[in-house]
């Protein structure tokens, strides 16, 4: 799995006109995307395509874009953000990436293989550009780490948590597609190795696995939706005995306990879209690709078997 590239801000301007986005889905995950796009110059959401028209209205009405019931009368538009039930995303998005219409995929990228693979030849096919919406990739903090580039071969384990009460949004998916999801994906990324054992206990909502990659390296994660409080952390132990911590929620990095420059706000769905908007507009590879995603689902698999989910 690739590291992310640079990733720019989403203060960064532009001389060139916004890139105008179809949001598909209106529910929570929308809403934040409406919000999150408003701090942004150089993309907007032009539509907000929803089969419930009163809530496309409700939700797209602080900025003005077109409600539509279905993507034929979303007017002109220049890419797809597909943010409908993960068991929509190749319903939704396969025939968008044949026809060549960039798409930024909610995260969990689909819930099978074959759904996955068919999304990414639909855009090898068309030439589309596919983006998987792993959000912490963009959070200011892990961005400031991957930005240090702590050799592969120094790390030495990675222990993450992602730790709160449960959510009424999410009943649909155990904790390790909610939540554990996301770090998967960031120690992924960090290593940039295959995965060569799993271990792992718990329940649907509460969860603990244990990575082995191919150096012998190890990342040990917690994710849980019946903890009180909200813990949401990485420390990325290196052979050297230094400890990088990133504190996912402050958005924040330190070595060894001292801060070290972060740059960026809050507004990581933000950083996201124009990440995405960027690859576009540059013909450039995603920061998180159909391939990253899937490597990160087929752990998610076999964590979800060795607790007995699958």
């Amino acid at each position: 799995m690739n590291t992310a590239h640079a990733m720019a801000s989403p203060a960064s301007s532009s001389n060139l006109a916004p890139l105008k986005f179809a949001l598909i889905g209106a529910g929570a995950m929308g809403a934040n995307y409406v919000k999150a796009v408003q701090a942004l110059a150089d993309v907007k959401i032009a539509a907000l395509v929803d089969k419930n028209i009163e809530r496309a209205n409700r939700v797209g009405a602080a900025i003005g874009a077109r409600a539509a019931a279905s993507l034929a009368y979303a007017g002109e538009i220049d890419a797809a953000l597909v943010v409908v039930p993960s068991a929509d995303h190749r319903t939704v998005a396969e025939p968008l990436l044949a026809r060549g219409l960039p798409c930024l995929v909610e995260k969990p990228f689909a819930l099978t293989e074959q759904d996955c693979r068919a999304l990414m030849t639909a855009a090898a096919k068309s030439g589309a550009c596919l983006q998987i919406g792993h959000v912490e990739r963009f959070n200011a903090g892990v961005q400031a780490l991957l930005a240090l580039k702590p050799a592969s071969s120094e790390m030495r384990a990675l222990t993450a948590r992602r730790m709160n009460s449960g959510s009424a949004r999410v009943t649909d998916i155990d904790v390790v597609l909610d939540l554990m999801v996301h770090d998967l994906d960031v120690v992924m990324a960090l290593k940039g190795l295959p995965v060569t054992d799993i271990r792992a206990m718990g329940t649907k909502d509460h969860a603990v696995a244990t990575l082995t990659f191919s150096d012998g390296a190890t990342a040990h994660l917690t994710a849980s939706r019946i903890t009180e409080g909200r813990t949401r952390d990485l420390a990325v132990e290196m052979k050297d005995g230094a400890v990088y911590g990133v504190d996912f929620i402050g958005r924040s990095l330190t070595r060894d306990g001292v801060s070290l420059p972060v740059a960026g706000d809050a507004n990581n769905l933000g950083r996201q879209m124009t990440s995405f908007a960027n690859s576009i507009r540059n013909d450039a590879p995603p920061a998180v690709s159909g391939q990253d995603a899937l490597d990160v689902m087929q752990v998610v698999w076999r964590v979800q078997k060795a607790l007995g989910l699958a």
